[in-house]
């Protein structure tokens, strides 16, 4: 019995809630959970912790440097063998995170051909490292030092903490923004 397209295709993005099918790296809901630990403790510590978003690209038709995946080129939209072709380099890319990251360092695929680093200590060298992964593999890189907000105290007197997973997806929103204005050149 042959397995259809749609099929193939969950196969490449499917993840049991810890571990993404493919790379075998964190899936992104294990990635959200322990980015609140570190979170956490980064604020007990006074750690600086930085989070970054590395995103495959290609040329296109002008020989333009674009992302891998985005809306004018879907992933439903491609070949099987580019689909594959595109599956080994995300492979390849998350090989290279692991190899050449701390043990400590979290990393998920967070869509099909990005992924999302969480890492403590200096940001220059942690950028010096993804962006020296990301030429070798044909991938753009952006970061960001994180400022966690430590509890606050609201108007009644009482001590507030945010909602850390909003404001993990408000810098994670930050960062695809400032990936699409690099790679738009603006």
């Amino acid at each position: 019995m042959s397995i259809s397209r749609s099929e193939k295709l969950t196969q490449l993005v499917s993840h049991d809630g810890l571990r993404d099918s493919l790379t075998n790296l964190l899936a992104l809901p294990a990635f959200l959970e322990s980015t609140e630990r570190e979170i956490s403790s980064a604020q007990r510590d006074s750690k600086k912790l930085n989070l970054s978003l590395i995103s495959l690209t290609e040329l296109d038709a002008r020989g333009e440097k674009r992302l891998v995946v985005e809306i004018a080129k879907e992933l439903s939209s491609r070949t099987e063998e580019e689909l594959f072709d595109l599956a080994a380099r995300v492979v390849h890319l998350a090989h290279a995170l692991e190899k050449n990251l701390r043990h400590n360092d979290l990393v998920c695929r967070y869509t099909f051909a990005d992924f999302l680093i969480l890492s403590s200590g200096d940001a220059t060298t942690l950028v010096e490292k993804l962006r020296s992964i990301a030429e070798i593999h044909g991938a753009m890189v952006v970061s960001t030092e994180l400022h966690p907000n430590i509890s606050t105290i609201n108007q009644a007197g009482s001590t507030v903490t945010p909602d850390r997973e909003s404001e993990l997806l408000k810098w994670i929103a930050l960062l695809e923004k400032e990936l699409m204005a690099t790679v738009s050149g603006g």
